[in-house]
C-alpha cells in the first residue's frame, strides 16, 4: 500500500490560485510569443476566473524542450510583488518552475490572450524586445536579442 499511496499522490492536483481575487490583483499584462507583443489587461477579472480554474501537478520543467506559443501573464498584486505566470500547454510556468497542468484550463488562458491579441481593444505595451547595449568611451557592445520576458 506504501507504493500505492506514493502513485496516487503524483496525481493529485493543486489549484495554486483557486483564492485569488480581484482585490489581490492591482495591475497585469500578458506578453505572447510568438507573436512577441505584451498587451495591458484592462479589467482583469476574466483571468482571474481562468486561473482560479488552473490545476498543477508534479514539478516538470521538460516544457523547455517544447516549441509553441507561450503566453506569460505579469500580475502586480496590492502589496506590491511580482508573479509570472506562463500558459505553454501542458505546462503551466510560474515564477521560473514548471509544472504539468491539465489541458483546458491552461488552453482557456492561452485563448484568452490571443482573444485580447485580436480584439484589439487591450493597449500594446510592447511590441518587440527591448534593445540592450553599453558603452565605454567610443565603444558601444549592443546585445544579439533571443527570447525576452
Amino acid at each position: 500500500t506504501g507504493i500505492l499511496g506514493l502513485v496516487g499522490c503524483s496525481s493529485i492536483g493543486t489549484k495554486p490560485y483557486q483564492d485569488l481575487t480581484a482585490t489581490d490583483v492591482s495591475s497585469a499584462t500578458v506578453l505572447l510569443q510568438p507573436p512577441d507583443k505584451m498587451l495591458q489587461v484592462e479589467e482583469p477579472d476574466r483571468l482571474i476566473g481562468l486561473l482560479q480554474d488552473v490545476v498543477i501537478y508534479e514539478e516538470d520543467n521538460s516544457y523547455l524542450e517544447y516549441a509553441g506559443q507561450a503566453v506569460t501573464f505579469q500580475l502586480t498584486m496590492s502589496d506590491g510583488t511580482q508573479t509570472d505566470i506562463t500558459a505553454y500547454n501542458p505546462f503551466l510556468i510560474i515564477d521560473g518552475t514548471g509544472y504539468r497542468t491539465e489541458y483546458e484550463p491552461c488552453e482557456a488562458l492561452n485563448r484568452y490572450a490571443n482573444e485580447l491579441l485580436n480584439s484589439g481593444d487591450a493597449a500594446v505595451v510592447l511590441e518587440e524586445p527591448p534593445v540592450l547595449s553599453g558603452a565605454r568611451g567610443e565603444t558601444v557592445v549592443t546585445a544579439v536579442l533571443d527570447t525576452y520576458s
